[in-house]
């Protein structure tokens, strides 16, 4: 019998960066090989067919499963559906496992460029979210009384000359914008790059308007002026980050204001262009699965042009996770979806169950929660007992 596929579309489509750099196959990816390319040291043509990249294409063509992969074999064992398998089946019509065996050299390689480039702008943005890290987020370095205290504040080397506005990124989309298909944006927050900006100028200047574009951004910076450039590509997909709505977003997504960025969203309703896809990307985290009964009501009530997407969970930091949590709590969590009928209507929470109650790290990890909580209560002046009336009698 023939073992089941690991093939996986991306690693002959496309290539991804992390924010210091390191390139990786999708921002699912967990290297553990050691042999990670960075672009502040090679360019993106000769990081799509480095030693990480040909080992995993090869890996995948003899029907193993590599490490980097861990996360979508865990989703597709826990019930859940993977970025591989969706990946799959978007490009089912331009790339099979047939045709990528084919196009593989015997050492992994490819005499083709990636046509979808997934670019992480560097670190630069305006908030500091709790599930966040400083490797992610510049405005977490105004939190000093914080920064090594905690498994996402960790302060690692972050070299910023890959990310300048004429760095690799730039030079690859000027070289092959019109061969690209898709340009996926993310950050830090990507509008608040000058790389986003520069690659932006680059395909406009080329007229690659053939490009779809793509963004994760947390939504308090859009521009009118970004919506007249947007409209003139293919087509634009916004997914605005959106972990709960009112006081529960304020504090998970610090310093963002729920007004004000609900004036934006409204914005994008009723002055986006024809072209603008607009979603919502929810995460669980222990913080944010209480709510997402009303998180999806408010979505369905205020802003019907939008789409909810139930994505990532939270894994690292492990405090953060939603394994960590009571189980009294997990009770609670869970018994509010089922009556609630969400779970029938969205495949996904089923998942979010499952890991949820896989592991109990509430022994372990739930006294570093609460003293987390309390730092960011003292250093940011927020107040998490109040804001999570609901979560606090059991924290």
């Amino acid at each position: 019998m023939r073992a089941k596929s690991t093939f996986c579309v991306l690693p002959w489509l496309q290539i991804s960066s992390k924010a210091n750099g390191s390139v990786r196959t999708c921002g699912y990816a967990r290297v553990k090989t050691g042999n990670q390319p960075n672009l502040k040291d090679q360019e993106i043509s000769a990081a799509w067919n480095s030693e990480y990249y040909r080992d995993i294409r090869k890996s995948m063509l003899a029907g193993e499963s590599p490490a980097n992969c861990a996360k979508c074999l865990y989703r597709e064992t826990h019930e859940g559906t993977s970025r591989r398998q969706k990946e799959n089946l978007a490009w089912q019509n331009e790339l099979t496992e047939e045709k990528a065996r084919s196009l593989t050299a015997h050492d992994g390689s490819l005499n083709q460029p990636p046509i979808l480039l997934d670019i992480r702008t560097g670190n630069v943005c305006n908030l500091k979210c709790v599930t966040c890290f400083p490797t992610n987020s510049t405005k977490w370095l105004e939190d000093k009384d914080l920064l090594g205290k905690y498994e996402n504040t960790q302060l690692a080397a972050v070299t910023p000359a890959w990310d300048q506005p004429d760095g690799p990124a730039w030079r690859f989309v000027r070289e092959y914008g019109k061969a690209l298909k898709i340009v996926n944006f993310l950050g830090g927050e990507p509008l608040a790059s000058p790389l986003h900006q520069s690659i932006l100028d680059s395909l406009i200047d080329q007229r690659a308007f053939q490009v779809s574009l793509k963004y994760v951004s947390n939504g308090t910076l859009i521009k009118p002026e970004l919506l007249d450039q947007w409209s003139r590509f293919h087509s634009v997909q916004l997914m605005v980050s959106l972990d709960g709505v009112g006081s529960v977003l304020e504090f998970i997504r610090f310093p963002a204001k729920w007004g004000k960025l609900k004036e934006n969203l409204l914005l994008l309703q009723t002055r986006g262009p024809t072209n603008l896809k607009l979603q919502f990307l929810w995460t669980c985290s222990n913080l944010s699965f209480y709510y997402l009964p009303e998180t999806i009501a408010a979505v369905e009530r205020d802003f019907p042009s939008f789409e909810l997407i139930l994505g990532d969970h939270v894994s690292k930091p492990a405090h953060l996770s939603p394994k960590n949590l009571p189980l009294e709590l997990k009770t609670v969590i869970e018994s509010r979806l089922v009556s609630s009928r969400y779970a029938e209507r969205y495949a996904q929470i089923q998942f979010y169950l499952n890991n949820m109650k896989s592991e109990d790290l509430w022994p372990s990890q739930g006294p570093i929660l609460t003293q987390y909580l309390d730092d960011l209560n003292r250093v940011r002046g927020t107040h998490w007992r109040s804001t999570f009336p609901e979560l606090s009698p059991f924290l």
